[in-house]
Formats: C-alpha cells, sequence, structure tokens
C-alpha cells in the first residue's frame, strides 16, 4: 500500500481505485452466488414437486 500522506488528490484517487475493486469483486463473487443459489433452487423445487407428485399419485390411488 502506497502510504497516504501525499496531496489530498491522490488520497481520493486510491479510495475511488478502493471501491472500484471492491465493487468488482461483489459482483464477481455475487453473480457466483446469484448462480449457486439459481442452481440450489431449480433443485430443491424439483425435489418438492417429486414429493407433490408422489404425493397426488398415492392419494389417487388411495382413492
Amino acid at each position: 500500500m502506497p502510504n497516504r500522506q501525499k496531496k489530498g488528490g491522490g488520497v481520493e484517487h486510491n479510495s475511488f481505485f478502493f471501491i472500484g475493486t471492491v465493487l468488482m469483486v461483489i459482483g464477481m463473487v455475487g453473480s457466483r452466488l446469484v448462480r449457486m443459489a439459481k442452481k440450489a433452487a431449480s433443485v430443491s423445487v424439483s425435489n418438492n414437486v417429486i414429493k407433490i407428485s408422489r404425493g397426488l399419485a398415492i392419494r389417487a390411488a388411495r382413492m
């Protein structure tokens, strides 16, 4: 890290650069998390659908 005892403009530029890198990292991680969440959600939804359809089939068979 460069020492922050320079002129005011340099500090501002550093903070802007730091914020930009943080936002980029958050965006990359966020997109990955969203993809993983979508996969998990689709898996859980399909499992629930299978359970519900099984329950309906059992009920229909009993009736």
